[in-house]
């Protein structure tokens, strides 16, 4: 009976990281209408100063405008995965490059991501 308790017990935990691996931040929505103010125009790396306060309350080490996309990079070093969140306008279609994973955060037009060197 004690094994059946503790694979029981095992499973509930698993189950329960998988749920909180699969949402996003709680103020998804929030940042999703930051990344809106974002001028489609930038092509280069977004200065730390014109961040909206909920992204820069992620502490990313850099933010990217590539027309309607904004790339919210919160760890990225040379030959290790990159991770953070992108913001996809609604018709816009998603990032499919096979070395690119999305993840769903609650909010509809930002996703978590992560970039396989």
């Amino acid at each position: 009976m004690n094994r059946i308790s503790n694979l029981f017990l095992a499973m509930a935990a698993m189950a329960l990281l998988l749920v909180g691996c699969s949402r996003g931040p709680a103020n998804a929505l929030t940042i999703q209408e930051a990344c809106k103010t974002l001028k489609p125009d930038a092509t280069e790396s977004v200065p730390a100063d014109q961040w909206p306060d909920a992204i820069a309350q992620l502490h990313p080490s850099s933010v990217k405008v590539e027309g309607d996309i904004v790339w919210i990079f919160l760890s990225q070093e040379i030959g290790k995965a990159a991770t953070g969140y992108v913001y996809v306008p609604e018709n816009d279609p998603l990032p499919t490059a096979q070395q690119i994973q999305l993840t769903k955060t609650g909010a509809p037009d930002l996703h978590g991501f992560v970039q396989q060197p």
